[in-house]
């Protein structure tokens, strides 16, 4: 008997008696027990498949949640890194210009043309450079898993 059948079998009582519906599933009981056991199958399989998703959709939640943690810690140590980097960077260039403007004051000082012709130089080079290429050179670096960092 099919689950439509099955359905079909009990009868509607709208009034609800359940003396009627003990006696209809009695009846049903009697003269198809194997129906019966067939849709208690059904229930039982239905459960165990729903354990079995829940199961799963947990333990990929768990990967998701582990794989979250990982990326979090990446982002942060490259954050750091980055952080480090333009510190760096920025402290280099500050030190070059504050020399080559000592440069130039002595250069023109002494009235030593070259040395004041060479501190320009180097003072509009760096300032013409942007410090943030080096950094994005860095960020493509830390991108590339095969890449090796070779700090200072």
């Amino acid at each position: 008997m099919a689950k439509k059948e099955i359905i079909e079998a009990v009868p509607v009582d709208k009034s609800l008696d359940l003396t009627k519906c003990k006696s209809a599933s009695a009846t049903l009981v009697r003269n198809n027990p194997a129906a019966v056991v067939s849709a208690a199958k059904g229930v039982l399989d239905s459960i165990f498949e729903y354990l079995k998703t829940r199961d799963e959709q947990q333990t990929r939640r768990q990967a998701i949640d582990a794989q979250r943690e990982v990326a979090i810690e990446r982002i942060r140590a490259q954050k750091d890194i980055l952080m480090e980097a333009m510190r760096l960077v920025f402290a280099e260039r500050a030190k070059i210009l504050e020399k080559s403007f000592e440069a130039l004051d002595k250069g023109l000082a002494e009235g030593r043309d070259s040395v004041v012709h060479d501190s320009l130089n180097t003072i509009a080079e760096v300032v013409k450079s942007s410090p943030f290429k080096s950094i994005g050179e860095l960020q493509m670096m830390l991108k590339d898993p095969n890449s090796v960092l070779m700090l200072e």
